[in-house]
């Protein structure tokens, strides 16, 4: 009943509204189905990264940008660099990563320093990167990445143990020790797995959405006897309706047609267990080649999930210069 006399406040009701969880409903529609799934580890990347980022849109601008697009590119490229370049970044064999200074991020850029320093600035802020030193041992000759938390004076190589003061030795240029940045392991997994595709995809789609756009990192999916039988790469309420699908870096599943099959065999069965009206296939490339198209069209003629395939054309507004 009501309270008469007193403050209005205790006769209003305050309902509480929680957000719809992608992952909670597809777990309980697979459940009734006899399969559990959860996160795989491209989807952990995933939620990691963009979080880093601050969500997809974010993401998306990083992503989308030609610049940083080049600067992201030249992380995930471990090609020996030519003896006397010191504009290029520095790869180390030790751990098979690259590691870039403010030289080589400006050269990606356009020689724009100012550009360059706005980005490292920013990435760095966002734990996406993070500053050290190169530093070689000059007793077993081990050479890597050394944080700046974690340096002094001295450092302890990380191979033979052996505590070093810091001296010209220990680096080969300039004639002061440089700033290098490493790029956090985390987004070098989402990266190299293609999950910039996915976050332009999902920003794609939740940008032309009209209803509103929810969606789960990548899932896998496990029979009740832990048997593994598929993953999808993105999950999202698109416009309403559940939509899945895959996203590749290359404009096709696979580059046999057996691999192809079973790749597009996998998402009509998930997407009749699931209920999907959509299953989305998404390229950073210009277009996605004809025996990839024609293997989709071919299962899902007649079935209820609907097949949409988007092109670089619509995740970053022109044709990708990935390749």
């Amino acid at each position: 009943g009501l309270i008469i006399g007193e403050d209005i406040i205790p006769n209003i009701r305050n309902p509480e509204i929680k957000l719809f969880d992608v992952l909670t409903a597809v777990s309980v529609v697979s459940k009734s189905n006899g399969f559990s799934c959860q996160l795989s580890d491209k989807g952990i990347y995933q939620r990691d990264s963009l979080e880093k980022f601050g969500g997809i849109s974010e993401a998306a601008k990083l992503l989308r940008d030609h610049s940083s697009q080049a600067v992201f590119r030249q992380f995930l490229d471990h090609a020996r660099r030519n003896q006397g370049t010191h504009d290029e970044g520095c790869v180390l064999h030790a751990d098979k990563r690259t590691y870039l200074d403010l030289a080589a991020t400006q050269k990606l850029m356009g020689g724009n320093e100012d550009a360059a320093v706005a980005l490292l600035d920013k990435l760095t802020a966002a734990k996406v990167t993070y500053r050290g030193f190169v530093l070689a041992c000059e007793v077993c000759k081990h050479a890597t990445w050394y944080s700046l938390a974690d340096l002094a004076d001295e450092f302890r190589c990380t191979r033979c143990g052996r505590e070093q003061t810091i001296r010209h030795q220990h680096w080969r240029y300039p004639a002061a020790p440089q700033i290098f940045y490493k790029l956090d392991e985390i987004v070098y997994q989402f990266l190299k797995s293609d999950g910039d595709v996915v976050a332009l995809s999902l920003d794609y789609m939740s940008r032309g959405s009209k209803h509103p756009f929810h969606y789960s990192p990548e899932i896998q999916f496990r029979k009740d006897d832990s048997t593994f039988t598929g993953e999808i790469d993105l999950c999202a309420v698109w416009d309403g309706v559940l939509a899945i699908g895959e996203a590749k870096r290359q404009g096709e599943l696979a580059s046999s047609d057996n691999e192809i099959r079973k790749i597009v065999n996998k998402y009509e069965r998930l997407a009749t267990m699931l209920n999907a009206r959509q299953v989305v296939f998404c390229t950073t490339s210009l277009e996605w080649k004809s025996s990839t198209i024609e293997a989709v069209h071919r299962t899902f003629q007649g079935k209820l999930a609907v097949p949409v395939f988007l092109v670089a054309e619509d995740l970053v507004g022109e044709p990708s210069r990935r390749d």
